[in-house]
């Protein structure tokens, strides 16, 4: 094994440095008002400076009206104003549960795999061989 002397060291180093960037380098690239910066000016300007809109609503899955789909089951309910290009943040609503019932309610949660917009509605799916037997409160946040 050869080692280095100071000399050999620096060399070895300045070669290294030539490979990569430098700090500077990287910070002016993502601030630069030119084309193809990664924090290009004009890129809020093309998306028209619109903010996302957020839409929430509360929604009941009951326990009856699950059908056997071949893969499990499945139920769609109303969910006025959700889209078909909707993708939904779906979640149960623990609000005034107590232990007990909050132990039993996700229990009934965890057999609900996936979650699926159309137009005003959603639709629930579950895997396995049994739906939810109780209603299942829930939360549903879209973001557009």
């Amino acid at each position: 094994m050869a080692f280095l002397d100071e000399k050999g060291l620096r060399r070895f180093f300045a070669g290294l440095k030539e490979r990569f960037v430098k700090k500077e380098q990287v910070i002016n690239h993502l601030v630069m008002e030119e084309e193809g910066g990664v924090l290009d000016a004009r890129q809020g300007k093309a998306l028209d400076e619109k903010k996302a809109e957020t839409f929430e609503m509360s929604l009941t899955i009951p326990c009856a009206g699950w059908e056997a789909d071949g893969e499990g089951f499945a139920q769609t309910i109303d969910a006025e104003g959700l889209l078909d290009e909707d993708m939904p943040f779906v979640c149960l609503d623990l609000t005034g549960m107590d232990a007990e019932t909050f132990a039993e309610t996700l229990g009934q949660w965890q057999r609900v795999n996936r979650m699926v917009c159309s137009l005003n509605s959603l639709t629930a799916y579950c895997c396995g061989t049994r739906a939810p037997e109780a209603d299942l409160n829930i939360r549903v946040k879209v973001v557009r």
